[in-house]
């Protein structure tokens, strides 16, 4: 299950991200969600909107692929 685990950043499918924004307090160390495929402009402001009342950044892959990179970066410099 997805809360019994510490992860920040998730990659789903669409349609899966608002079950995620939904459950939002019962997975309080999640705070990136990433769409596997591009987001529409539109679905993109709505979603992001809604992210952001909730605490949770919600992208698609490319703007993803530079996040995971950027934690890895800061996990790395902090150590285990």
């Amino acid at each position: 299950s997805i809360n019994h685990t510490d992860m920040p950043i998730i990659f789903v499918a669409v349609q899966h991200i608002p079950k995620l924004l939904k459950l939002s307090s019962k997975i309080p160390t999640l705070k990136i969600i990433v769409a596997m495929e591009p987001l529409e402009f539109e679905s993109k402001n709505i979603l992001a909107a809604w992210g952001d009342q909730v605490g949770i950044k919600v992208m698609d892959l490319s703007e993803g692929m530079s996040s995971l990179y950027a934690l890895h970066m800061r996990s790395e410099v902090k150590g285990p």
